[in-house]
């Protein structure tokens, strides 16, 4: 239960989440952010705190070279290591982004290139909405979509973290 919603703006992207954490039953309000930087990389989470806290401070994640392709890169380098990191558990979804490429890797380990912007989590169908045709800064967008879905998904909660991959190489 969480809501991670990303934005593609002026070569940068923008990626915010919520601060949720629930068994399906119980919900909690945690400090622990969902959306982080490793390195050259920008990740939003849904799922697994232990998945998510695991990636965030993984030494193992391999820098995309230069040229290469990202998706190509995800699937074959990224991969790979959520599968070992979460091992029978599995994922749920999970939002890369990399200079001005936004990805999202789903249950299936499957990689999907978006070119201006997407959501995950249960409030996704809410934040997306609220997206269609919102106006304003990227921050101001992403936290009025995470509002959204807060305002009624029981499982998304304020306060909101954004970061961008502005100024990170490309």
């Amino acid at each position: 239960m969480t809501c991670i919603v990303a934005i593609v703006h002026q070569g940068a992207v923008f990626v915010g989440g919520d601060s949720a954490a629930s068994d399906g039953v119980a919900v909690e309000t945690r400090r622990n952010a969902k959306v982080f930087q490793n390195g050259d990389y920008l990740f939003g989470y849904t799922g697994s705190i232990r998945v998510g806290q695991q990636l965030e401070y993984s030494e193992s994640l391999v820098p995309l070279p230069q040229g290469a392709d990202l998706v190509r890169h995800l699937v074959v380098h990224l991969v790979p290591l959520l599968r070992q990191i979460a091992g029978k558990e599995g994922i749920d979804e999970l939002i890369v982004a990399h200079g001005d490429r936004l990805c999202k890797i789903d249950t299936e380990y499957a990689v999907a290139d978006y070119p201006e912007h997407a959501a995950a989590g249960s409030g996704e169908p809410w934040a997306i909405g609220n997206l269609f045709d919102s106006q304003g800064t990227p921050e101001t967008r992403i936290c009025r979509a995470l509002a959204a879905a807060e305002a009624n998904c029981s499982g998304v909660r304020a306060p909101f973290t954004v970061k961008s991959t502005k100024g990170r190489q490309s």
